[in-house]
């Protein structure tokens, strides 16, 4: 909480995605409701479904939504886990191609929160101890999700995250994931640019 002002209810700090137990489960439900009208317009459930969505996706909603994730100290909020179904509806959304899917305007579509995100997952600040109360750490790790139709450019965490950076995934591309340290690697220095295709995750483990 960064003041007394964060003592408000969730429909209030977050009115789109509220409800749950927790945030990322609105957001994963708001999705489901969009698949399945989507998938099954003619369903039974398809007009209280609709009407539950342009509730809660209103661009007002989103903007209060928006704000709220830029707070201060709210980096690590529902990161990745929340905002990866996030990115998610957003896509489902984009690919619908029906009227109620097309409410917002081309300039809510184009804030960047609803296009990519970028997430450091630190290895060395695991809180919960082992089962003999050691200390855990781990691998850290870098993840890009690109949720846009076009391939776009992310610039990599300065030298303090990470000297090096090395790929171990790309959902874009056909090679097989690198799960061990390799000379034919991609390897890329911190502060560098990548492109990541578009609708695509690429996952880089810290080297040094």
């Amino acid at each position: 909480m960064n003041s007394d002002a964060d003592a408000a209810p969730p429909r209030k700090l977050t009115p789109a995605f509220y409800g749950c137990y927790d945030w990322h489960s609105s957001v994963h439900g708001h999705w489901l409701l969009a698949r399945l009208v989507r998938t099954f317009p003619d369903a039974p459930f398809a007009k209280p479904a609709r009407a539950a969505l342009r509730k809660s996706l209103t661009a007002e909603n989103l903007k209060l939504e928006a704000a709220y994730l830029r707070e201060k100290n709210r980096t690590s909020f529902e990161r990745p886990y929340g905002l990866a179904w996030f990115l998610q509806l957003c896509v489902e959304l984009r690919e619908w191609d029906d009227p109620d899917a097309k409410e917002m305007s081309e300039e809510d579509w184009q804030q960047g929160f609803a296009k990519s995100l970028g997430v450091f997952l630190n290895g060395a600040s695991i809180q919960r101890p082992g089962e003999h109360g050691e200390r855990v750490r781990d691998d850290s790790f870098y993840v890009v999700f690109n949720a846009h139709h076009e391939p776009l450019q992310f610039t990599l965490p300065p030298q303090q995250f990470a000297g090096r950076w090395m790929q171990v995934l790309d959902t874009a591309s056909d090679a097989p994931p690198e799960l061990r340290r390799s000379r034919r690697a991609k390897w890329i220095k911190a502060g560098e640019q990548i492109e990541v295709q578009a609708r695509a995750l690429v996952l880089l483990r810290a080297a040094d």
